[in-house]
């Protein structure tokens, strides 16, 4: 599911955040993920974004767990997850194919009890 980012004094497209690979039942989890064009990058939209969905999944769609995989190399994306409130939790090994190659991925998690409400 992708939901569209909007500039609140205008209504620009600031760019998407998403929740993907829904897991129901005994996990109640899903993937969370944020893209922000590259004119609004580093303005402090993408945090907010993340956080404001990372809440909606919580409240809304009641999950109990969102993850966020992200490269290893990928300073921005980890800084926007630790700024949302997301934790690091580990390494997944061989997660995610590009490149040509499976590659490692960092994991942040948000779970209700440890999510800085705001």
């Amino acid at each position: 599911m992708g939901l569209g980012c909007l500039l609140k004094k205008d209504g620009s497209a600031l760019g998407m955040v998403n929740i993907s690979t829904i897991r129901r039942h005994r996990y109640e989890m899903a993937n969370v993920g944020c893209m922000i064009f590259p004119q609004y990058r580093g303005r402090g939209f993408a945090p907010e974004a993340l956080s404001a969905v990372i809440e909606l999944g919580f409240k809304q769609l009641k999950f109990h767990r969102l993850e966020a995989a992200i490269d290893l190399d990928n300073r921005a994306s980890i800084r926007t997850a630790r700024k949302a409130g997301m934790y690091r939790e580990g390494i997944k090994k061989h997660y995610w194919h590009q490149n040509g190659r499976w590659e490692d991925q960092v994991v942040y998690i948000a779970v209700p009890e440890l999510f800085p409400h705001r």
